[in-house]
């Protein structure tokens, strides 16, 4: 798996969020990397979610989003 920029990373955040509401859901996340070439488990992603979800609201905000891929992929 590539390494990605920040850069890249927050331009695939910019293109999934279609209502522009700065933010993804779990569901969202992993159709988002899926569609990107990012193959990762589902059990994965909720784990790092988790994690990554410093505001806890169950959605992750771009820079949250950015923190996971960067992790998922380093």
């Amino acid at each position: 798996m590539p390494k990605y920029s920040k850069q890249q990373v927050e331009d695939i955040f910019h293109a999934q969020d279609r209502n522009h509401d700065g933010k993804m859901f779990n569901s969202e996340v992993m159709i988002t990397l899926k569609k990107n070439g990012m193959n990762v488990e589902p059990a994965d992603v909720k784990k790092h979610m988790a994690k990554f979800d410093a505001s806890g609201d169950g959605y992750l905000q771009i820079d949250e989003f950015v923190n996971l891929v960067m992790a998922l992929f380093p």
